[in-house]
């Protein structure tokens, strides 16, 4: 991200010093929302597999398209066709939920800094980095009946995400602890699989197992202790890129506990185009306390387009 918005990340700072404020109240250009937008899509390996969907409203719908299977019919010559297919469109609803990110930055860590001005660019481009991770970590992990007292509950309450609402939007479930036990192991996943039904089986070279990294090498280390070919390779590589005819991709978002099989692109992130930043060094605040303060907002929503087509193993020993 720093490399492909580092000109866009200036040009913000130099504006926000120089005019004390974007215009518009704020509101990123056009260019910048947009590569802001472009640099959450690509922060990860599972980011860039999954959907992201730029709205222009707080909430609305999102249409996807059912086309059935089996629908070829013979041809006669003269001869109209006795029944037609039509197009079926349903629609998912999204309601984005604002988010801010503060921070704040003395004028004397600056002057002392050896980047001085440049200072500001390195805080401002590593703030913004946190705040795509912290979208992706959400999109999964959000629950809004969190307890209040636990760890994290500030962030974990703002949005419910994927992990909550796949199970309740009819995704399958594979009990982990009921199959040896908790620890990692192929039946696990080849249970997922079993539960598809074969309107999704039918592609299964489109679904990926979503994992944890830490998982994917406690995987590798199972199979590594079979006495097999295969297990001379996951011995010397100690990694694994499918298993059950199934590709592998990592996000050290999900716990260590879950795996989720699914589409990618059936994950989607709604997210609001109009993205604003916030900067002052003149308020009474500001300058009682020798600071720039900033704030930056935007509004996301994670949705799953078709929940019947994921299951989720979970249960998995920590």
């Amino acid at each position: 991200m720093a490399q492909a918005n580092e000109a866009l990340i200036k040009k913000i700072v130099r504006d926000t010093i120089t005019t004390g404020t974007l215009a518009s109240g704020g509101l990123l250009p056009d260019d910048v929302a947009d590569a802001f937008l472009t640099a959450f899509e690509e922060q990860t390996e599972f980011s860039r597999l999954h959907s992201w969907r730029r709205v222009d409203t707080t909430s609305g719908k999102i249409n996807k398209l059912t086309i059935g299977s089996r629908i070829l019919r013979a041809m006669s010559e003269n001869t109209n066709p006795t029944e037609t297919q039509s197009v079926d469109t349903t629609q998912v609803s999204y309601d984005n939920e604002d988010v801010r990110l503060d921070y704040e930055i003395t004028e004397k860590t600056i002057r002392q800094n050896i980047a001085k001005e440049g200072f500001e660019t390195l805080v401002f481009n590593g703030m913004s980095e946190q705040y795509s991770v912290d979208i992706g970590d959400m999109a999964w992990n959000g629950d809004t009946d969190v307890d209040p007292e636990a760890t994290d509950a500030l962030f974990l309450v703002i949005n419910d995400g994927w992990l909550k609402k796949l199970p309740a939007e009819g995704a399958g479930a594979v009990a982990g602890a009921a199959i040896n036990d908790g620890d990692i192991h192929p039946d696990h996943f080849y249970e997922a699989v079993d539960q598809l039904t074969e309107k999704w089986a039918k592609r299964l070279n489109e679904f990926k197992f979503v994992m944890n990294p830490r998982v994917r090498y406690r995987l590798a280390r199972q199979l590594s202790q079979r006495g097999t070919g295969l297990g001379d390779i996951y011995i010397e590589t100690s990694s694994v890129n499918e298993i059950a005819g199934v590709g592998i991709v990592v996000d050290a978002n999900l716990p260590v506990t879950t795996v989720v099989l699914a589409i990618p692109a059936h994950l989607a992130i709604t997210i609001s185009r109009e993205m604003t930043l916030r900067y002052t060094n003149t308020s009474d605040d500001a300058v009682r306390m020798d600071k720039r303060i900033y704030a930056m907002f935007a509004a996301f929503d994670p949705i799953c387009l078709w929940p019947d087509a994921a299951v989720l193993i979970t249960g998995l020993n920590a």
